[in-house]
């Protein structure tokens, strides 16, 4: 019973999460919803339980790597309207961290649309770096970890298309 619960709290809990969020954007970007969405995502994020073997562990693994990936894109936003530097370490940090955790999670479970989703954002995050960047050698840098996301994803997309090649085989 409490599993079912659990279920249905972080269900309810991240479509509100992430209505909040998409009517932000819609809406103006304000404060108190900025805060509001990111608190209901974390919520979310802690009530999907990873540790425990249910037959949910799968479900919430795949949620909270949707989760990470809207947590990126939020601090994704957020880093491009920063302007104080030592909030936009800090917000860069978290949005990588939060991307890289999804990423993680998607490539895991085989969800290539949702995977290919972050791996883009990630790509585009290393190009606004890259502009922003007034030193060549760091703008260098993130041009080179941007073109490791995209080596990443081609990877993932050759064996996808494989496993695709595979499955109409068996047909």
């Amino acid at each position: 019973l409490w599993d079912m619960v659990t279920w249905e709290l972080s269900t309810s809990t991240f479509n509100l999460a992430k209505q909040m969020q998409d009517c932000s954007a819609v809406d103006g970007n304000t404060e108190d919803l900025e805060r509001d969405v990111l608190e209901m995502l974390m919520k979310a994020l802690k009530l999907c339980d990873l540790e425990t073997n249910s037959s949910r562990q799968v479900l919430y693994c795949f949620r909270a790597g949707l989760i990470h990936h809207r947590l990126g894109s939020f601090y994704h936003q957020a880093l491009r309207t920063a302007s104080d530097d030592a909030k936009k370490r800090t917000t860069l940090q978290l949005c990588r961290l939060n991307y890289e955790k999804s990423s993680n999670l998607l490539e895991s479970f085989k969800e290539f649309k949702d995977f290919f989703q972050v791996q883009m954002e990630r790509i585009a995050l290393q190009e606004l770096l890259a502009e922003e960047s007034t030193n060549v050698q760091l703008k260098a840098k993130n041009y080179q970890i941007a073109l490791n996301h995209f080596y990443e994803s081609s990877n993932i997309c050759l064996l996808y298309t494989s496993d695709a090649a595979d499955d109409l085989l068996c047909v």
